[in-house]
């Protein structure tokens, strides 16, 4: 990221450099980045799932209704992702 900012594929750094930080647990940062890519990068093909991967970071925060307004965002605004696909199996998994 820092030696290549100009780079097409800084949309894909960002959204490793977030799941990296999930697996360290390091949360907020995760939920920073990933939503870099959804803001700063709309149309990148990592987008469905930076916005999925924020599902579940308001999933670990313990914000459940948060969490699945971020899903649902996921399946309107990206139909036919395989991130919508997964968003769905999270929301019949915490159906109420």
């Amino acid at each position: 990221i820092k030696n290549y900012p100009d780079s097409a594929l800084l949309p894909n750094a960002y959204y490793w450099l977030g799941e990296l930080y999930m697996v360290k647990n390091l949360t907020q940062e995760a939920e920073r980045v990933f939503n870099s890519v959804v803001e700063q990068y709309p149309k990148s093909r990592k987008t469905p799932d930076a916005r999925y991967k924020l599902g579940l970071v308001y999933a670990r925060y313990g914000q459940q209704d948060k969490a699945r307004k971020q899903m649902e965002s996921v399946k309107s605004f990206h139909p036919d992702s395989t991130a919508a696909k997964l968003a769905d199996q999270f929301l019949e998994s915490t159906a109420k």
